[in-house]
């Protein structure tokens, strides 16, 4: 018996062990992520002059977003967003993640295409986007 206990604790000591590691390794992934969406959000940002051609032509903003899932401009995202955990496989720890890195809604979500689904899988390094069908899900609470 105390050797099947020492065993166990062995392999308790070891899980533990991993879990730390994984943990360093997803906080140093969020903050890649995370500093990655700041620098494209300072090179997407249009200047004055170009937001005062795109007015003049009459360009219309639509409550749209992009392939990468970030709001367009009239989105409905700036508020607190869809309750994403509505979203089978999107869990609160998830939720929190995608609401950091600018992903807040449903429709977001619907707009992303298989490009955009394996992007964010390695971005979130969580593999299960596409097995556990986001888009669908989002589409139809969009």
């Amino acid at each position: 018996v105390s050797e099947i206990n020492k065993t166990l604790q062995e392999s308790i000591q070891r899980q533990e062990q991993r879990i730390i590691e994984l943990e360093k390794k997803n906080d140093g992934a969020l903050q890649r992520i995370e500093s990655l969406v700041a620098g494209q959000k300072k090179s997407a940002s249009p200047s004055k002059s170009s937001r005062a051609s795109a007015a003049a032509k009459g360009s219309s903003s639509k409550a749209k977003s992009d392939s990468a899932g970030k709001p367009a401009r009239g989105d409905s995202s700036s508020g607190d967003g869809d309750k994403l955990t509505k979203i089978s496989g999107i869990g609160p720890v998830l939720h929190k993640r995608l609401n950091k890195l600018g992903i807040k809604t449903f429709n977001q979500i619907a707009q992303w295409t298989q490009a955009d689904v394996q992007e964010w899988e390695t971005k979130l390094e969580w593999g299960s986007i596409d097995t556990d069908e986001w888009v669908k899900q989002a589409k139809k609470l969009a």
